[in-house]
């Protein structure tokens, strides 16, 4: 053990044969010295030096810095699906097995049970806005956008029960092919009207008014 002195204010400190005298300094602030030798003025606390990183990598083993690469590579793989399947579909989203649709001009929830898409065959009545219901498979209801004249119209009036949905007037009707609901957006260029109409088969009451109740119009189609 060594004794060292504070050369200011006469403190002895004992310190260990293999620390350093040059690591410590007395609280008063002045030098320590042992047998007669004074010590650097440092401080009492050494500061801790920050990691080397790329020393630090180059300490990893070559399986470790291969896994590490493999990581980023996937994790980079995920983020870029992730952004693509955004950009590719931006307007329009279908619901399998979930309670709720939406695309870019409609949304609306419906009961559980049922599969929400586009139709996209030949069949389909407007590329505009065509949205098919299927329960197990089958076609049960429909969505769709389409324009007919003022004279269409005013003979609907006369068999139709007016009402209001999504905020804007509507016709109502039940028929033995099922459940319709003329939402009346307005009349296009051309003077024609532009209808959306909501479409159910006759034994899917609950569909139809969970549809009807549930019915935003976020954007009106354009004129067909």
């Amino acid at each position: 053990m060594v004794i060292a002195k504070c050369e200011k204010c006469g403190k002895k400190y004992a310190i260990g044969p293999n620390d350093k005298l040059s690591d410590f300094q007395c609280e008063c602030g002045g030098e320590l010295t042992s047998n007669g030798m004074a010590s650097e003025q440092v401080k009492t606390k050494k500061t801790k030096e920050k990691p080397d990183i790329k020393e630090e990598w180059n300490k990893q083993s070559k399986n470790r810095k291969i896994g590490i690469g493999v990581l980023g590579v996937c994790c980079i793989g995920i983020i870029l699906v992730i952004g693509l399947t955004g950009l590719l579909s931006p307007n329009q989203t279908t619901s399998s097995g979930g309670t709720s649709f939406q695309n870019q001009y409609v949304s609306f929830s419906y009961p559980s049970g049922y599969n929400v898409q586009p139709i996209t065959n030949s069949d389909a009545s407007s590329n505009i806005l065509d949205i098919g219901i299927y329960q197990n498979g089958n076609l049960v209801g429909e969505i769709s956008y389409y324009q007919n004249q003022p004279v269409d119209l005013t003979n609907m009036e006369k068999t139709y029960t007016q009402t209001t949905t999504a905020g804007k007037s509507a016709l109502e009707n039940s028929a033995s092919d099922g459940l319709f609901d003329e939402i009346i957006l307005g009349t296009s260029s051309s003077g024609e009207n532009k209808i959306i109409r909501i479409e159910t088969d006759t034994d899917q009451n609950a569909l139809y008014q969970k549809i009807k109740e549930t019915f935003v119009i976020k954007q009106t189609p354009p004129d067909d």
